[in-house]
């Protein structure tokens, strides 16, 4: 049976690998649709790093012996300097591939599980915290609309609808991105209503409905009409603007690259500063979720609400995004307030 293709030279699976876990990987090649175009792209990304250094050494990616593995996650702490959350992306997508090539996960191995350990643990005491993406508030949105709900520019109604969404229905970018005309009704009472019938968490159909409020879902419809998109339910609802001003049908969605400068562009019409010395300088495709988690949290929604407006499964990810709102919250804090001290 003929290898499987990866797609880069560097990935050429072993002359003497077991033909049962060639047949799993072309079954995961030729599957790739069950992933997350994101997760696809990450995980060739690790994929090649990882097979470059071990060509560079004489060893062999696949299967990765936790010798070699434990050392190359070393190496992209202590010599490359990767923060710890890098690292632990690299681990995780080094053991997804062995996982459904069907061999032993590198990192069930001891000296790989408790190396990863003391590197977290290195890196907590010496301060290192995991970046979070610029929040991207409600107030935010409102002041882009003021710049941009009358604008003659077809890209800037675009980006203000685009953004719109993604705040309002705490979307990943790549289930906006998505979106059809036709996937949007309007309603009599100025919303528009939507079904998502896939995101990160969900892969069930008609799964969860969104409500567009009344002033995004003008943007939207405006967007629409101006785009001469109304007659074309089944192009996606978000495409590309030539520099005449003319709007494209698309029969894919946007790429990401491209939404992200949408948000970099949104950043710089608010006249915002960079920030140097940051991970992110400007806002991403991952703002409003941030945003309009900490937005929800500072008007009193509860944890399990937060949780069911972004699709989150797990607590953890959007504890860390309200972690600072959350401390201001603390009993401890209204105690020692409320205490009134004798002078």
């Amino acid at each position: 049976m003929d290898k499987p293709n990866t797609g880069n030279s560097l990935m050429v699976l072993p002359a003497d690998i077991d033909e049962r876990v060639s047949n799993n990987l072309r079954i995961l090649f030729e599957n790739q649709d069950a992933f997350s175009e994101n997760t696809m792209s990450q995980m060739f990304s690790v994929i090649r790093s990882w097979a470059r250094w071990c060509e560079a050494r004489g060893k062999t990616w696949l299967p990765g012996n936790p010798v070699d593995v434990r050392e190359y996650l070393l190496h992209l702490k202590n010599d490359l300097g990767r923060a710890v959350s890098t690292v632990n992306q690299h681990q995780a997508m080094i053991n997804k591939i062995h996982k459904h090539a069907g061999l032993p996960r590198p990192s069930d191995d001891m000296g790989v599980s408790l190396g990863m350990k003391a590197m977290r643990r290195r890196a907590m005491h010496a301060g290192e915290k995991v970046s979070q993406a610029i929040p991207m508030h409600v107030e935010d949105v409102f002041r882009l609309a003021d710049l941009w709900e009358d604008s003659d520019k077809l890209s800037e109604r675009r980006d203000l609808a685009f953004i719109g969404v993604a705040y309002s229905s705490l979307l990943r970018i790549s289930n906006v991105a998505r979106l059809r005309v036709r996937d949007l009704v309007f309603r009599q009472d100025g919303s528009a209503i939507f079904d998502v019938g896939y995101t990160k968490t969900i892969d069930e159909p008609n799964s969860i409905a969104k409500v567009l409020p009344p002033e995004v879902a003008c943007w939207v419809y405006d967007w629409i009409v101006m785009s001469g998109f109304s007659d074309k339910p089944e192009s996606m609802l978000f495409s590309k603007v030539d520099r005449y001003n003319n709007a494209h049908p698309g029969s894919e969605p946007m790429k990401r690259i491209n939404i992200e400068k949408l948000f970099a562009r949104a950043w710089l019409a608010l006249d915002l500063p960079h920030q140097p010395g940051q991970r992110y300088r400007t806002w991403t495709g991952h703002s409003p979720r941030v945003g309009a988690a900490q937005d929800m949290a500072m008007r009193g929604k509860t944890l399990v609400e937060i949780m069911h407006e972004g699709t989150w499964k797990r607590p953890e990810q959007v504890l860390s995004y309200i972690r600072n709102i959350e401390a201001d919250k603390s009993v401890m804090l209204d105690l020692i307030k409320g205490v009134k001290r004798k002078k």
